[in-house]
Parts: structure tokens; C-alpha cells; sequence
């Protein structure tokens, strides 16, 4: 690591203590808290492409979008809270402003913890997403050269969701949200989700390749899921959101440099999707207070947020990591073979208060709930940075490994841990498969390291295979 990485590096960490510092000494208000988190999160933003040199790395860098996605879910909630003139949105369970200010005090110094982590250990850095991205070349081509099995299960999950469409008729597109869910939504139709949002990313990688044809089977696939998506979204954002995650890091590999209009592009899309839950709902700025609007645009991140406020005076038993080891081998086994799974948290959570509407959970309230206050604190940070480790390991043998767990900061942060690892675990053996177990068609041949050669260029990146043929593919 040269002196000036080492510098920026050092800096950041300085300054993250001193926030822990500041917002634990100094008993801010809600208003100057939120102030100051902010102003942390633009330090953190600077230093970063700062560190990675440029802004198109932090679209590679995993550690920089969990922090980023965490700091959403922890600034939006209390943010519109301030802006609600400290009233409560609902009276489900009690959260008030001395609740939302210690929350959000919490959530700095977790959002902090975790950037000193990253820093330290040295994980805010450049990676070279173009090269692991050719080195998928051979066997994606070569996959996309002729159907496969897989291709069949993705036809099959996007006519189920055409044949629910059409049993419901017309009145489908009446209904309201939550009724078009449940039209679309079954028991397998969340392992349909993952599925799709897998293949979803398989299909992007061939239109990063150079000089590469697309045959009609190909563009039959990308017009099937594109069926699916448009079906999907006129319920459901947050899954496509997910993938479009993974869609950015990827065709970002082949812009040379990330400009304004593209960071316009993205946040505009991004606003689009969130303002489309208020639209879904008919509430818009000519007919509601602006407040309302935005409410109503970023429910889940507010909601969440205020579970947490739910617990902090948590008095019942620990569960001293129970819901992490425990319930996250349990989720890989399917009801009928074991009976007495626990119930997902949000479930449990909406039993104890008598609610009649479901809240997704987050990270921090199942810290407090395992180990406290105190030890979610320390905890949470730590759990987040060994999740990006791991992935980062998995990302050089596959870029998609990677790729799908950024996707899924967005569940990390708004759902119970056990939850996000069985997804991730659905989603690494779909890839597995795809890449390694071939059933029907493609030429999912293996590539004898003796007879090939990478050619690099000066940077590193791969440019071509030569087979033994000497033949690139």
C-alpha cells in the first residue's frame, strides 16, 4: 500500500472515532444528529473516491454499498420523522423523539464501526471488475450457444406468473397493491424471485463481451424475463431494485469513465422506482402535503428504522446468537421435514404487539434482541464486514458470487439475518449450477489450465483466452 493510500486511510479512521466520540459525549438533538451523520456520510463519500481514485470504482466496491445502504436505512426514517414536526406516523407500538434520536445514535455508531473496519483493513479500494467479469466469458458464450435446462425454468417462471394473470382477467389491474400480490404470490414464488434474479444477471454479462453474436435463442431469453420483470413490477419494486443493483456494477464495467449524466441517470432512475409506491397508492403532490409524498415513496426504510425504537427497552431474554445460527440452518429446511422451525422474526414481532400489518425487521434490532444495546453495536458492524469479506473471497472465483450479495444489501438491512442468509445460499448454488452443472445442451466444457493463456495488458485486465487450439474464444 503506497504512503497516500495509507494517509487516506488513517484520516478516515481518525475521523470515525472522533464521530463515535462526538455522538456519544455530545447530547445532540435529533436535528443535529441527523446534521452531523450526514456530514459524516459526504466525508466518507469524498474519501472514498478519493481512495479508489475514481467514481466508477465504488460501483465495484462492496464494502462502499453496504455502507451506503445502510446509512439509507438509517437517515431516511428519522429524517422524515424531523419533518413530520416529531409526530408518529402510526400508534402500532410507541416510538417517540427521545426513541428516534438514541435509534438513530445507535445507527452512527454501527455505520461507523463498520467504515473503520473497511478502512483498516483496507477493503475501501479499486478492483478490477472488468477482468473477473472476462473470465466468465468462455462458459457464458458457451452457455448462451444453446437452451439448457435453465433456460426452461426461467420459461416455466414467467408463464406461471402469466397463467395467475390471466385467471385474475382484467380486474387484476384494478387491484390494489397488497391485492396483486397476493394474486402473484405463491409458496414457490419467492424461489422463483431468487431464480429470476440470477438469471437476470447471467443474461447481462454477454452484452458486456466485445465481438461477441447473439443468436435468436439468446434474445428469446432476454425477451422472456423481460416479460416476467414488467409482469412483476406492477406489485413489487424492491426485487427488481435488487437486480438493477447488480445490473449497474456490471454494465458498468464497460464504460471507460463514470460521468454526471450517468450518476443523473442512476439517481433519477432510483427516485423513480421510489416514487412509484406513492403513485401505486394515488397520493401525489398535487392532491397531498409533500411530506406525505415522501412517506409514502420511502415506507420501508421509515418503518424499519422504527422497529428498532420498538426494542430498545428490550427486557425479556437474550438470545445470545440463537436467531443467527440457529434459525439460519433451520431456513434451509424446507416445513414439512422440520415442523418446529421458528417463526421469522417480523412474524414473532407482529404477534407480541397485536399488529395487523407485517414490518420487516432489520440488523439492528435482531442485535439488540441477541445481545443488547451494547453488544448490537459491535455486533452488527462486524457481521456486515465478515459478509463483504466473504464475498469478495467467493468473487474471485465468480464475479456473480459477488455481484448477488451486493444486490442484497437491501434485504441485509430490512429483514432478519436468517432470511438474507438462505437467500444467498439459494442464489451461490443457482450460480454453482449454472456454471458447473450442465443438463440439457451448451458447451459447458472445462478449459485445461496447461493448454490456455491469459493475455493481459498493462493494467492486468484479461483480454482474450487462447484454447489449445490456439483459437480465442
Amino acid at each position: 500500500m503506497k504512503k497516500n493510500e495509507m494517509f487516506i486511510n488513517f484520516i478516515s479512521i481518525f475521523v470515525s472515532f472522533l464521530i463515535i466520540l462526538i455522538n456519544n459525549v455530545i447530547d445532540y438533538n435529533i436535528r443535529m444528529r441527523l446534521i452531523l451523520f450526514f456530514l459524516y456520510f459526504c466525508f466518507i463519500i469524498i474519501f472514498s473516491v478519493v481512495r479508489m481514485k475514481e467514481i466508477k470504482n465504488c460501483f465495484f466496491n462492496i464494502n462502499f454499498i453496504y455502507g451506503c445502504v445502510f446509512f439509507a436505512y438509517s437517515f431516511i426514517g428519522p429524517l422524515i420523522f424531523v419533518l413530520d414536526n416529531y409526530s408518529p406516523r402510526y400508534y402500532y407500538f410507541n416510538y417517540n423523539t427521545t426513541t428516534m434520536n438514541q435509534a438513530l445514535k445507535i445507527y452512527i455508531n454501527i455505520y461507523s464501526i463498520f467504515n473503520i473496519l473497511s478502512f483498516t483493513f483496507n477493503k475501501i479500494k479499486p478492483i478490477d471488475m472488468k477482468a473477473r467479469v472476462d473470465n466468465l466469458k468462455f462458459k457464458t458464450m458457451s452457455l448462451n450457444n444453446a437452451l439448457t435446462i435453465y433456460d426452461f425454468i426461467a420459461l416455466f417462471s414467467t408463464l406461471y406468473c402469466l397463467v395467475k394473470l390471466i385467471l385474475c382477467g382484467t380486474s387484476f389491474f384494478s387491484l390494489s397493491t397488497l391485492q396483486k400480490r397476493d394474486v402473484l404470490n405463491s409458496g414457490i414464488s419467492h424461489y422463483i424471485n431468487l431464480y429470476v434474479i440470477v438469471y437476470s444477471l447471467f443474461l447481462v454479462l454477454p452484452f458486456l463481451f466485445k465481438n461477441q453474436k447473439k443468436n435468436f435463442a439468446f434474445y428469446t431469453r432476454v425477451f422472456n424475463i423481460a416479460v416476467y420483470w414488467c409482469i412483476f413490477l406492477t406489485c413489487e419494486r424492491s426485487v427488481f431494485v435488487a437486480f438493477l443493483i447488480g445490473f449497474i456494477m456490471l454494465f458498468a464495467t464497460k464504460l471507460n469513465k463514470i460521468k454526471l449524466k450517468h450518476i443523473l441517470m442512476i439517481t433519477f432512475l432510483f427516485v423513480i422506482f421510489l416514487f412509484s409506491a406513492a403513485v401505486r397508492e394515488n397520493i401525489s403532490f398535487s392532491n397531498h402535503k409533500i411530506n406525505d409524498v415522501l412517506y409514502s415513496s420511502t415506507t420501508e426504510y421509515y418503518c424499519t428504522f422504527t422497529i428498532t425504537n420498538a426494542l430498545l427497552n428490550y427486557n425479556e431474554k437474550l438470545s445470545y446468537g440463537k436467531t443467527y445460527y440457529y434459525d439460519s440452518f433451520t431456513k434451509l429446511f424446507p416445513s414439512f421435514i422440520l415442523k418446529n422451525k421458528p417463526k421469522d422474526l417480523s412474524q414473532q414481532f407482529k404477534e407480541k404487539n397485536n399488529l395487523n400489518v407485517g414490518f420487516a425487521f432489520n440488523p439492528v434490532a435482531e442485535g439488540i434482541i441477541n445481545f443488547g444495546i451494547f453488544g448490537a453495536t459491535i455486533f452488527v458492524p462486524m457481521l456486515m464486514f465478515v459478509i463483504t469479506s466473504i464475498a469478495e473471497k467467493f468473487g474471485k472465483k465468480n464475479i456473480l458470487y459477488y455481484v448477488i450479495v451486493a444486490c442484497y444489501s437491501l434485504y441485509y438491512c430490512r429483514g432478519a439475518f436468517s432470511n438474507f442468509f438462505f437467500d444467498i445460499i439459494f442464489c451461490y448454488v443457482t450460480i454453482f449450477c449454472i456454471y458447473k452443472i450442465n443438463f440439457l445442451g451448451g458447451k459447458n466444457e472445462k478449459r485445461k489450465k496447461s493448454k490456455s493463456i491469459a493475455f493481459r495488458n498493462s493494467n492486468g485486465s484479461v483480454i482474450y483466452f487462447v484454447d489449445s487450439g490456439n483459437k480465442p474464444y
